[in-house]
């Protein structure tokens, strides 16, 4: 069971060719997210050398070079094999550096800004949102982390990243001239069933969702996908945890086209598409029949590990999902007798018809401010 609504990272052996002197990278295509399998020469890594120096922005590198500490003295091992480093001339995703400034869009868009200037955003720290993802930097200053469970047995950190700058967006803390914090101020369970953004073993995930059945949580954010063949198991075990009252948020997918990713394909889940800042949906987000919303998704800026760098951008549907999983944290803190039920029908008719909506989503953008009237 492959995940396509995270951040996919190949799973190729390094120790086949223990000899070669390359550098083989794993770069973020922009739209699809899928990761290509790059092979840089002796010439290129000369390249490679000059350019890891210069504090640029980091993407994940494998290294099958055997004298890998003479190619950049900065590069910080965060795996067994695994570098940090841009590759030159190719667009990426892990950014950093970016202030409030570029964030500010994200939240005026979906009126995040308007609902907060008229007073509508209320207290959510009451909320309980479970997030299953790769893990969190719990030691992160700008996250607030009630509840770390790990399922996978590989300890509690986020090696990719993914899930500190999922849960960033959900809840995390305004830090000056960096990051303008996250939608609502709600009580995070990271719920670690990833130990890589590539699913290979269900197990953990499906101890992870039991887990959520077994609790009392408000919401599950899933930021992932099992492509578009249905897992019966996960079927049942989320439809019985929206049965006991968890709203589930689940992101539609980056491959593109008029096929939603499951779990998002249940008609229950709150199906989450990304779009630009304009509004336009994302060319590599999925649409379909149970796309329910489309929240900002293309370069967002939030918490990453610190030892990648502190805050970055990312760009999917995995990132759209969270605000709107804050934004329905919020409007449960609002009204705590409203049901899953309840709140995916708040969500979708309080949504903007926004002119430079492409006409293949069928559906508005997140409106926070809406939504919170609305009750």
């Amino acid at each position: 069971m492959n995940s396509t609504g995270f951040l996919t990272i190949a799973t190729s052996s390094l120790q086949e060719k223990p000899q070669q002197r390359e550098i083989f990278a794993r770069i973020e295509d922009a739209l699809t997210q899928y990761q290509h399998e790059d092979v840089y020469t002796e010439e290129q890594s000369e390249k490679v050398r000059k350019r890891t120096g210069d504090g640029l922005p980091k993407l994940f590198v494998v290294s099958i070079n055997e004298d890998v500490d003479a190619l950049a003295p900065r590069i910080r091992d965060i795996d067994p094999g695994a570098l940090i480093f841009e590759p030159p001339e190719r667009n990426v995703h892990w950014h950093t550096g970016r202030g409030t400034e570029e964030s500010h869009w994200a939240y005026d868009l979906i009126n995040w800004t308007t609902a907060s200037a008229s007073n509508e955003i209320p207290d959510a720290a009451g909320c309980r949102v479970a997030v299953i993802d790769t893990g969190v930097d719990a030691a992160h200053p700008a996250l607030r982390i009630a509840q770390y469970v790990d399922f996978t047995n590989t300890g509690l950190n986020d090696q990719p990243g993914h899930g500190s700058h999922v849960v960033g967006l959900i809840s995390g803390l305004f830090t000056q001239n960096e990051f303008f914090g996250g939608v609502s101020n709600a009580n995070i369970s990271m719920l670690k069933a990833f130990s890589r953004t590539k699913m290979t073993n269900p197990t953990p995930y499906y101890n992870a969702l039991a887990h959520v059945l077994a609790g009392d949580f408000n919401i599950l954010n899933l930021s992932n996908g099992t492509g578009p063949v249905e897992d019966m198991h996960e079927s049942y075990m989320l439809r019985r945890i929206i049965g006991a009252g968890t709203s589930v948020v689940a992101a539609t997918g980056n491959t593109g086209g008029n096929q939603v990713s499951y779990p998002a394909t249940i008609q229950e889940v709150i199906g989450v598409g990304s779009c630009d800042r304009y509004g336009q949906n994302s060319a590599f987000s999925c649409y379909g029949p149970t796309l329910d919303v489309l929240s900002p998704g293309e370069k967002l800026h939030s918490t990453i590990p610190i030892t990648l760098g502190s805050f970055g951008d990312l760009t999917g549907t995995s990132m759209a999902t969270p605000l709107v999983s804050g934004a329905v944290a919020l409007l449960i803190s609002k009204d705590q007798t409203l049901t899953p039920s309840q709140i995916s029908q708040i969500v979708r008719t309080n949504s903007q018809n926004h002119p430079a909506i492409s006409s293949n989503s069928g559906v508005g953008v997140l409106d926070v401010y809406a939504m919170l009237r609305a009750v």
